[in-house]
């Protein structure tokens, strides 16, 4: 929502560079979607937990396509908004087209809340945690305070 009325703001030049980094971006994603990205993965879960074995490297291959399935569902969503946004700067009048970018936002937050594929993604988790050693278990204690700042922070985001 904060980016409602820069956004609303943008020159053509400034369109016209936004949409050319979103278009990197969707690059990025659907090769995410389309690679095994498995080690790519295990370096998220070595940032909680130091180190992943080779029962927990497994474990994440044999689940790559919940996160490749995550990345063409992050796409599409980014494409149906990139789609409302060009058709936003057909709109001249600047506080019209920040309050149509303002009503994309809002509809994107209510319809496709990042929250609702947590199921799978928890289902792969408690899978994953029930594989964790101690010296993992430790590590990931001393991390806790950084993490819990994070999930504040995802929540607050989110409110």
């Amino acid at each position: 929502h904060l980016l409602a009325r820069p956004f609303s703001e943008f020159n053509q030049e400034q369109q016209k560079k936004f949409f050319e980094v979103l278009e990197g971006d969707n690059e990025t994603i659907l090769n995410r979607s389309r690679r095994n990205k498995a080690s790519e993965i295990a370096k998220r879960f070595e940032f909680f937990f130091e180190t992943v074995t080779d029962e927990q490297r497994k474990l994440i291959e044999k689940n790559i396509q919940l996160f490749q399935g995550l990345n063409r569902l992050r796409l599409k969503n980014r494409l149906i908004t990139q789609v409302s946004l060009k058709k936003s700067y057909e709109i001249k009048d600047i506080k019209e087209r920040e309050q149509y970018i303002y009503a994309i936002f809002d509809k994107n937050l209510r319809q496709r809340e990042p929250f609702s594929n947590l199921k799978a993604v928890s289902e792969f988790c408690r899978s994953y945690f029930k594989t964790l050693k101690p010296k993992q278990i430790q590590h990931f204690k001393e991390r806790k305070v950084v993490i819990i700042d994070w999930i504040q922070g995802i929540i607050d985001h989110y409110k």
